[in-house]
């Protein structure tokens, strides 16, 4: 957290990510948000375009979280799936960060990917990918997925439809 953050917005960035992102006890530090809104970046963009709306949606989050300038311009300067760090997090699943994030980056990667007003089935790849690499498993998905679609007010029978699809084309 940055020093120069007021105590109001000190108790936003902390209701943030104890009651939405799930993570409870010491705020995670610089690094580990930083990694959580660079992935949200590289799912936003698995169809190949970051839109300035997911960018915005993502950088939106950042502040909520208390990013400190200097960071939100890291991220607004940000090549999608060029981080290292990213990376290296999905090698190491084991830790409290992880765990206790997992069904918020997925929920949280539905919402960045469809900020521009569509959801990309390689953006839905993405967001399963990245799923099951932190140890989710495919009923855990569908739930978040299901949150996710009743939140938006999409046509959930359509989506859940082709989101399936998907999943038995990807097995095959």
């Amino acid at each position: 957290m940055s020093s120069s953050l007021t105590a109001r917005d000190k108790r936003i960035a902390e209701w943030w990510w104890q009651d939405l992102v799930g993570f409870s006890g010491q705020r995670p530090n610089h690094k580990c948000s930083h990694v959580y809104m660079k992935t949200l970046i590289d799912i936003a963009a698995a169809d190949g375009v970051l839109h300035e709306k997911e960018l915005k949606y993502v950088l939106g989050m950042a502040s909520v979280g208390g990013q400190d300038e200097h960071l939100i311009k890291e991220l607004e300067a940000y090549r999608p799936g060029t981080s290292i760090d990213t990376q290296k997090m999905f090698n190491d699943t084991d830790t409290a960060y992880v765990a206790s994030t997992r069904p918020s980056l997925v929920y949280f990667a539905h919402r960045a990917a469809s900020a521009d007003g569509e959801l990309h089935p390689k953006e839905l790849e993405a967001i399963h990918a990245v799923a099951k690499k932190l140890g989710s498993s495919d009923e855990e998905i569908q739930k978040i997925l299901l949150v996710f679609f009743y939140s938006m007010e999409f046509p959930t029978n359509i989506f859940i439809e082709q989101y399936n699809k998907n999943l038995i084309n990807r097995e095959m």
